[in-house]
């Protein structure tokens, strides 16, 4: 009996020192935007992904709906350029916040990147008639669609999201490139 009563203690204070969720996911957060923050180049930009992606994935372990979690790891994940990964964890999101135009975007750009192009087009689709106004969409469908049909559909996105907020620095670039 003494052995167990050891034992119960020994996992109490083993809980009441392991970091939280909460802390962990701060700690994710944390070395993410270092990784954002650093140059391209800089190849400890990606040691900095690294570093988030374990972090992200002990509180998704722990709280496997935690929205910011997952999109957090997602981007962390597509950022070291494992987009089959970033769709995974993107596409649970989306299922967790199926209003929320953002996660659906971010399915039709890793869609995109693997060649889903069909699928992508649906998750743009679908984050725009969640919100119409939502400009990044607009970019990312018309990115899409230059590929797909050339740059006349392409045009017509990016007319509508440079429509919707005239300072929309990517669809301006964007446009300027299809010209």
């Amino acid at each position: 009996l003494g052995n167990a009563e050891a034992a119960v203690q020994d996992a109490a204070r083993a809980r009441a020192t392991a970091p939280s969720a909460v802390d962990r996911f701060w700690a994710a957060f944390k070395q993410h935007a270092l990784g954002d923050m650093k140059l391209p180049t800089d190849p400890a930009r990606l040691d900095c992904y690294r570093n988030a992606v374990p972090e992200y994935t002990i509180v998704i372990s722990q709280r496997p709906k935690n929205f910011r979690a997952l999109t957090g790891w997602s981007a962390a994940q597509f950022r070291l350029g494992e987009f089959k990964a970033a769709l995974v964890g993107t596409t649970a999101a989306a299922e967790i916040n199926r209003l929320d135009p953002w996660p659906h975007n971010a399915v039709g750009v890793f869609d995109m990147e693997i060649g889903r192009l069909d699928d992508a087009l649906r998750a743009f689709d679908l984050a725009l008639q969640l919100d119409p106004g939502y400009g990044e969409a607009y970019v990312n469908r018309a990115f899409l669609q230059r590929k797909l049909t050339g740059p006349e559909a392409a045009l017509s996105d990016l007319a509508e999201a440079l429509r919707r907020n005239s300072d929309f620095e990517r669809a301006l670039l964007e446009r300027a490139e299809l010209l």
